[in-house]
Parts: structure tokens; sequence; C-alpha cells
């Protein structure tokens, strides 16, 4: 998976991904309502640079 720029492609709602901010990686809730990322209540829009989808969940033994 690669970084997406904020500047380039937003996420399309409402979505986990894992953010990147200014001073380091955050995972966030993307709210397309309001278009912003959010940790917990905070908003964290202005912060957020580059993100990406999570990845797929392991595989549990059942799964395998």
């Amino acid at each position: 998976m690669e970084w997406i720029s904020v500047k380039d492609q937003l996420p399309k709602s409402p979505k986990f991904v894992i953010a990147y901010k200014k001073n380091g990686l955050v995972l966030g809730l993307y709210f397309g309502a309001d278009k912003e990322f959010r940790y917990g209540e905070i908003s964290q829009t202005n912060q957020v640079t580059h993100w990406m989808p999570l990845p797929s969940p392991p595989k549990t033994e059942e799964q395998c």
C-alpha cells in the first residue's frame, strides 16, 4: 500500500484509515459528512498530510 496525499484524494467515507500527521502516525476515523479526520472527538484534519486504508485483518486459526 502506498501513502495517499490529502491534496490528491480523500477517503470514501466513513472509513477507518491510517493517517500520517506532521509529527507522526495516528489511527484515525474519517467522517465524510464533515470531511474531517478525527481521532476520538478531536479533529486532526489540519495536521494530516497523507493517509492509507487499513490492511486486511489477519486470518484466524479457524480461517486457515
